[in-house]
């Protein structure tokens, strides 16, 4: 087996493991901040552990862009706690199609934050989004308030994809992760002493949710985000791209076996969320093809 192959197989395993964070979030009891705080905490002591280990490079950081990255931390805190808590307002399924909408975010924010020219192929890909989430919202109007947590959870995603894609130049992904993270941990600490429950009941926590905690923080967090870059390596962009893509498809099909009770939509559902998919996998294809088209040019 080469090693494309090897790396092709590993890329999907990171994305069904990266697919079962929405499920964790429906198994793990605890509340939607208790669990952001618990990921953060052994994320970050665990990456903190595989660049160690690795010997990932570490450079020195300007001030400007360290405080940067700590500003783009607070929003990928705040990002895991909107999509949790929309799970756990509503089902996984809903979740996991609201994040899908990030697409339509980014085709805004990044011109905005690159400054390059707006692409209408992005504005028409989310015009098509929104019109597969109005099929969405028509049979699951009871869970609005879900619906728009989630959806404010994939504005979120896309702003700290969009602003790492800039800071990414600058510092390792690695160590930008593992400064994203400790800074994602400050500020749901300080949600929680705001709510009033950082306090004892914090650390009474169940065998259970600490094994499932484990895995979410090591396994879907840590591990998953060191072989998706090495992966990017032999791979290329686009092909770790789409795979992601794949990850609302396999996390709804586990959503619907694990939960048959609660997961089981209208067809209507079904119908935008297949809009919604589409949409990612033509974006990600236009994208492969208008870059193959760009490096051809600056070769020429």
């Amino acid at each position: 087996m080469t090693k494309r192959q090897q790396y092709l197989i590993l890329i999907h395993l990171v994305v069904i493991v990266w697919g079962y964070t929405g499920i964790m979030g429906r198994a793990i009891t605890l509340s939607s901040t208790e669990l952001v705080w618990y990921r953060l905490l052994i994320a970050f002591v665990s990456l903190g552990l595989f660049i160690w280990l690795l010997k990932r490079p570490v450079v020195k950081i300007e001030k400007k862009v360290f405080w940067k990255i700590v500003a783009v931390g607070a929003v990928v805190g705040l990002h895991w706690y909107a999509f949790f808590q929309s799970i756990k307002m509503s089902s996984v399924s809903i979740g996991i199609i609201c994040l899908s909408t990030t697409t339509l975010h980014v085709s805004w924010l990044e011109p905005l934050m690159r400054k390059r020219r707006v692409s209408w192929v992005e504005v028409l890909l989310g015009v098509v989004i929104v019109f597969g989430i109005s099929f969405i919202l028509t049979v699951e109007f009871e869970h609005i308030s879900a619906i728009l947590v989630g959806l404010l959870a994939a504005f979120l995603a896309a702003l700290f994809s969009v602003s790492n894609s800039v800071l990414v130049d600058k510092v390792p992904s690695s160590q930008l992760s593992f400064i994203e993270l400790i800074s994602g941990f400050v500020v749901m600490t300080g949600i929680l002493l705001f709510q009033g429950e950082l306090n004892r009941d914090l650390f009474n926590v169940s065998s259970e949710n600490i094994g499932n905690l484990l895995f979410l923080g090591i396994i879907c967090t840590s591990l998953a985000f060191i072989i998706a870059v090495d992966a990017t390596k032999y791979l290329g962009a686009f092909t770790v791209s789409l795979s992601i893509n794949l990850e609302p498809i396999y996390t709804m099909i586990m959503a619907v076996l694990l939960f048959p009770n609660e997961e089981v939509m209208d067809a209507s559902f079904y119908l935008g969320s297949s809009i919604i998919l589409a949409a990612v996998f033509f974006n990600g294809l236009w994208q492969y093809r208008t870059g193959r088209k760009e490096r051809k040019k600056r070769v020429s």
